[in-house]
């Protein structure tokens, strides 16, 4: 697979054990202790992938095995990639060579380590699931594919058990008739099907209907190489629905030849839960930023935003003649019907304040700087349309209807968590945010729905809006006085 997906003449696996270096070969080669040198050592010192074009004339290269491989023609680029357990720690290596002018591509570039970055754990786990292993103690005996009898002494098996007891994800090898080879950990309770029915039948009459079933049959076929999805559905026998991350890899494309298949699926179902219980308090965009960067310092940021104020107006009134009940299920209501405007606009909402939301927009990357003026107006335009049709739903219930002022200003703010190690809030704080809440305040006084600033026209520019110029107000606790326009 390697050699096909980079277009080079020979790719070999190799396996750590300790300060040893073993390469593993399959049924027609043996495992073969090679020196620690060379870029095999770089690439698992430092743990990243190396690669050089043009090796003869490049120092790093002193590999005997290399130079073994130059002996019918010289090099013309080699490309290694470490191979990391759940500790990171090296426990093999990817190498991947091209001789000078019997290929298409005679050198390797970035592009080509990424690639095989990706493919190392498949391919690693491809390798040690289907190889044929030798004890290096007596290189006569073999250990054929799929059988049980594995010599416990062996110092390559015991590198491959590694490799495999190390990878987090359950990869599952099938054969060409689509029967269950060999697996790493036990994939009965995340199929739903046992493994002994999977190694007796093939996974198209055994899985699920489902698209990994399909995609599967695709890769089996030869009608692709590769398939990775991300929040498959994947339904359980008992009703209950997983969410899957998986990537099947094909060892050959052609339909005609002997496909093998890896999958290699994880499942997300919980992870998936617990961020959108998350998302519930905290919104996704911050829920996201979290996650990818392991938590969130306490350090602030000034930045360009624009802030709306949503609030219900005579909410005094309308509470007092209902009872508390209905008071939470009229604001849950209310909020409902808006905040999924907010967040269809790249808004975050920043907190409730009672019968009050206050919404952020920041800009968006590789749109123009001043999307967020331009998403806070989309926004209030349709959550204005959204408490229309909630106020139609509501007076077929019986129900008193909702009228809700808007407030927004674009300005420079901080942006960070205050609060203590003990419970912080991610928010924005500054002049520009209590500008936008006065902004709200005088919907009622203009008769307005929704008010924007002068800032936050400016931003959005001519021709994008209907906006009306209102007056030139002086707001609490300005000096200077703004225009205000309405927005409709």
């Amino acid at each position: 697979m390697v050699r096909c997906m980079l277009h080079c003449e020979d790719s070999r696996f190799f396996l750590c054990r300790g300060a040893l270096l073993y390469r593993v070969g399959r049924s027609d080669d043996h495992c073969k202790e090679v020196p620690l040198v060379g870029i095999l050592a770089v690439a698992l010192e430092s743990r990243t992938t190396q690669y050089c074009n043009n090796p003869c004339e490049n120092d790093l290269i002193s590999d005997d095995h290399i130079r073994e491989a130059q002996l019918d023609h010289p090099l013309s680029s080699v490309l290694c990639v470490p191979v990391l357990g759940a500790d990171r720690a090296p426990i093999g290596a990817i190498l991947a060579m091209n001789k000078r002018g019997t290929m298409p591509f005679a050198s390797f570039d970035a592009a080509d380590a990424r690639i095989l970055q990706e493919l190392a754990a498949v391919q690693t786990l491809q390798d040690a699931l289907s190889m044929t292993v030798v004890d290096t103690s007596s290189q006569e005996e073999h250990v054929e594919e799929g059988t049980d009898e594995l010599l416990s002494n062996s110092e390559a098996w015991e590198g491959l058990r590694m490799v495999l007891e190390a990878a987090l994800d359950t990869y599952l090898l099938f054969n060409s008739d689509g029967l269950l080879v060999s697996h790493n950990h036990d994939p009965s309770e995340l199929l739903g099907v046992e493994v002994q029915t999977m190694c007796e039948r093939p996974f198209a009459d055994c899985l699920p209907a489902c698209i990994l079933r399909e995609d599967l049959e695709m890769a089996r076929r030869g009608c692709c190489a590769t398939v990775t999805r991300a929040e498959a559905k994947y339904p359980l026998p008992d009703g209950l629905v997983m969410l899957v991350n998986y990537h099947i890899s094909s060892t050959e494309t052609n339909a005609t030849r002997n496909n093998e298949l890896v999958l290699r699926i994880t499942d997300i179902t919980a992870e998936h839960l617990q961020s959108q219980t998350l998302d519930c308090y905290l919104g996704y965009q911050l829920v996201d930023r979290v996650l990818a960067n392991g938590g969130l310092d306490l350090d602030g940021i000034r930045q360009e935003v624009t802030v709306m104020f949503v609030d219900i107006r005579d909410f005094t009134s309308m509470s007092e003649r209902m009872d508390a009940a209905e008071v939470v299920a009229m604001l849950n209501e209310f909020f409902g019907a808006l905040v999924p405007e907010v967040l269809a606009n790249s808004g975050k909402v920043d907190k409730f304040i009672g019968d009050c939301m206050m919404a952020v927009f920041e800009s968006q990357e590789g749109r123009q700087g001043n999307s967020h003026a331009y998403d806070a107006c989309t926004a209030a335009l349709q959550m204005e349309g959204s408490l229309a049709s909630l106020n139609e739903s509501r007076k077929r219930r019986g129900l008193c209807t909702i009228s809700a002022g808007f407030g927004i200003h674009s300005d420079v703010v901080i942006s960070g968590n205050i609060g203590s190690t003990h419970r912080l809030e991610h928010t924005v704080i500054g002049d520009g945010v209590n500008v936008a809440s006065r902004i709200e305040g005088l919907t009622k006084q203009y008769d307005c729905s929704i008010i924007i600033s002068d800032t936050t026209r400016t931003k959005v520019g001519d021709g994008v809006f209907s906006i009306r110029e209102i007056d030139l107000v002086q707001v609490k606790g300005k000096t200077t006085q703004m225009k205000i326009y309405e927005l409709f």
